[in-house]
């Protein structure tokens, strides 16, 4: 089968698509189509919206050079799984045979791209596009959708499972206006509502202005409160993590500190990535020795096995897959100073992100939390945690 064809294709397939469109095409429409065929492998589903859809759609096709498959009814074809059974010539729409041919088929870099025009199909059907989303070796979807869904569809709560997974809309969606706004009603309050947000920064301005007269407090009247490891505060890092709170700063020196009781140095966000990509590198290439050196000595994922049990399990799960595929989302990383105790300061940096895990039996999306802690100068993650997983694909 050659990569990226339909394998039989029928014209009813393409009946929604010859609706007397025009062959000239706005630049705008052509770098939509340009973006759709960059994006669509690492989405797998982008929703169409407004009135350039048709032309979008057209200049589409004459971009990968095959005619898109459409699906636009259930008489068409009862269910997704009935519309893949037939386009791949499948003998069989079983969920276990097609899951197993699907895989096996985009594990040869086959490709296939499907226009859904969604309005007429009921929202039950529509969740079966989440079921069959095979991975190729590259880590790609390997089948592309183009969905086409009205905003009252969109809207319901049966469409939530797709609509969660949707990243992308593209086109010129028509502007909503909410039922509840009424023109004439907020041309007549408006006068009032502007002299009440007047009043209130007046106000404002006039307690901060008195508050900067104010002769500031005697110190002495002040007192400390060492918080507790739950009271800690977490902070936002963005540039660089600082080593140390604002109260620890004004702490007085002394003749000889011990070298115990100083904070670790300053780490920056850019650090932080950089330990997370080593960490998710070793992963992806399957590097034993790497991924492990990443981890603190003492670190197990359950309280049912030791470190050493831990690593011996994790092994095998490691070296199963023919191929792994990690890519991370946008990181969150915050800062939380532990506790003290006999003098030393212990800081832990928690950095979040979603994780888009492929492998040949299994893919999902992971809301992940690793925690850094250093250790003998070096930091290691000391923590591992999945908040939410979302499978993609498995038998």
């Amino acid at each position: 089968m050659t990569s990226g064809q339909i394998f039989r294709h029928n014209s009813r397939l393409n009946s929604c698509l010859n609706s007397g469109l025009s062959s000239e095409f706005p630049a705008k429409d052509v770098a939509s189509a340009n973006w759709l065929l960059r994006v669509l492998p690492d989405f797998g589903i982008v929703q169409l919206d407004g009135p350039r859809t048709a032309s979008i759609v057209t200049q589409f096709e004459q971009l990968i050079d095959i005619p898109l498959v459409c699906w636009s009814s259930t008489e068409q074809f009862v269910g997704y799984a009935d519309l893949l059974a037939d386009t791949l010539a499948l003998p069989s729409s079983d969920h276990v045979y097609l899951q197993h041919s699907l895989r096996v088929w985009a594990e040869k870099g086959e490709v296939l791209w499907i226009l859904v025009e969604g309005n007429d199909i009921p929202s039950e059907q529509l969740i079966q596009l989440l079921r069959y989303r095979p991975i190729s070796r590259s880590g790609q979807f390997a089948i592309r959708i183009l969905l086409k869904v009205a905003e009252g569809k969109r809207n319901d709560k049966s469409f939530a499972p797709l609509a969660d997974v949707i990243h992308e809309r593209v086109g010129d969606p028509l502007p909503v206006k909410h039922r509840s706004f009424n023109h004439s009603t907020f041309k007549v309050f408006a006068p009032y509502v502007f002299i009440f947000f007047l009043s209130a920064a007046s106000i404002t301005a006039t307690l901060y202005m008195a508050s900067q007269e104010k002769p500031a407090l005697a110190t002495t009247a002040v007192t400390e409160r060492v918080l507790s490891p739950a009271e800690t505060e977490m902070r936002s890092v963005d540039n660089v993590l600082p080593a140390q709170s604002s109260s620890e700063k004004k702490a007085p020196e002394t003749d000889a500190p011990d070298s115990q009781t100083q904070a670790s140095a300053p780490i920056k966000r850019s650090e932080v990535l950089t330990l997370i990509e080593r960490w998710s590198g070793a992963w992806q290439q399957q590097n034993i020795d790497e991924y492990f050196s990443m981890y603190s000595h003492e670190y197990s994922a359950s309280q049912k096995m030791s470190s050493d049990e831990w690593r011996i399990w994790r092994t095998a799960r490691l070296k199963k897959p023919i191929w792994i595929s990690i890519e991370i989302g946008p990181v969150t990383i915050e800062r939380k100073v532990a506790d003290q105790s006999e003098g030393e300061l212990k800081e832990e940096l928690y950095a979040t992100f979603w994780q888009l895990y492929r492998s040949p039996g299994y893919q999902d999306d992971t809301l992940k939390t690793l925690v850094f802690r250093q250790e003998a100068g070096t930091w290691k993650i000391t923590g591992e945690i999945n908040a939410e997983v979302r499978p993609l694909s498995q038998e």
